[in-house]
């Protein structure tokens, strides 16, 4: 049998309401019904995590700085109390 292999890419463009909210995470319930933050986290987070590679308009969106954790950086681990939590999530240094 003969399989193609294939390269996952993701193309990022600013990061859903995640990082935009102050601990979005931990108060998803707040934001729920007009945001609907359990399936964007979880989407986010399984998108970067299956992708073989992800392309972002700026370095700051991955790492952050010194001050200031990157927005994609901040999927390392979180948790969304009373729906799950992530101790090993997107490595943004693999």
């Amino acid at each position: 049998m003969f399989y193609i292999p294939i390269c996952s890419c993701l193309i990022l463009m600013p990061p859903s309401t995640r990082p935009q909210y102050t601990e979005a995470d931990v108060r998803w319930r707040a934001y729920e019904d007009n945001y609907h933050f359990s399936v964007q986290f979880t989407a986010d987070l399984l998108s970067m995590s299956m992708a073989d590679f992800i392309v972002t308009s700026t370095k700051q969106e991955i790492c952050g700085t010194d001050e200031v954790q990157g927005q994609y950086e901040s999927y390392a681990a979180f948790t969304m109390p009373g729906l799950y939590r992530v101790v090993d999530g997107v490595s943004v240094f693999e």
